[in-house]
């Protein structure tokens, strides 16, 4: 039986952070990941290879470095970071990432366009299960949960660490919106404007699809059937994050 590697608690420098696909975490993962170079000594972090190259993941976060730059809250006491997203947004966006960009044929023979998405995402979390075979069978599976469900146990009712932030796609609001967060985990402003480099002055969403997520959210909009899978499917997620629910037509 091959044996199992240890896990070490990650320090991302003082700050949580909760995990929400599609909802900037591929970023986050980058900037945190600036950050616990920095906190573990390097002074100016290892770029990337690819946007979806994360080594820390590979190098334990580098918990084995013994270098400190600064010290930390302990960890009952840090503020957990989580990135909420509009529900319908985040929806839309896990269509063009799963059905369109990976190919249609991907999300299954029975999905021709957003509304069969919608319909089969409904069921599928519905009964807490995709259907075996898929080609992006665990990606599926793991993108169409409601946000709320990433939440930790501790942290779902007892909002009191949780730092909610809502997305935006300007980079530099949602630097500002992290950046306060973290100095509020006494993190050193030298080191949040090196980790939040990355997120200040970008566009978070590809021009190229801006478009395209625009009119597959108002077919949505305007069809009452598809809107009634996407908001039953997404409810506790509107509620959790106090989204409001966008106008229903023909209910």
């Amino acid at each position: 039986m091959a044996k199992s590697k240890k896990r070490h608690p990650v320090v991302f420098g003082g700050v949580g952070y909760t995990k929400i696909p599609k909802s900037m975490s591929t970023t986050m993962l980058q900037v945190l990941c600036d950050l616990s170079q920095l906190y573990h000594g390097r002074k100016t972090p290892l770029k990337y290879g690819t946007k979806n190259e994360n080594f820390c993941i590979e190098k334990g976060w580098f918990y084995w470095r013994r270098e400190r730059a600064w010290p930390v809250l302990s960890v009952d006491r840090q503020p957990q970071i989580v990135i909420a997203r509009d529900p319908m947004d985040r929806f839309v966006s896990m269509y063009g990432w799963l059905c369109i960009e990976e190919g249609l044929r991907r999300c299954g023979p029975s999905v021709h366009d957003i509304h069969d998405f919608a319909r089969l995402v409904h069921d599928w979390v519905r009964r807490g299960i995709v259907p075996r075979g898929l080609p992006l069978e665990k990606h599926i599976h793991d993108h169409i949960q409601p946000a709320y469900r990433y939440i930790p146990t501790r942290f779902r009712y007892n909002k009191k660490r949780l730092r909610i932030i809502q997305y935006t796609d300007n980079g530099s609001k949602m630097a500002e919106k992290l950046a306060t967060v973290f100095r509020e985990a006494h993190i050193p402003e030298w080191a949040i404007q090196k980790s939040l480099a990355r997120v200040s002055g970008t566009k978070h969403t590809r021009p190229l699809k801006k478009s395209h997520k625009h009119e597959w959210k108002k077919e949505i909009l305007e069809n009452p059937k598809s809107l009634y899978y996407v908001l039953s499917t997404y409810y506790p997620d509107y509620e959790y994050f106090g989204y409001k629910l966008p106008k229903r037509k023909g209910f």
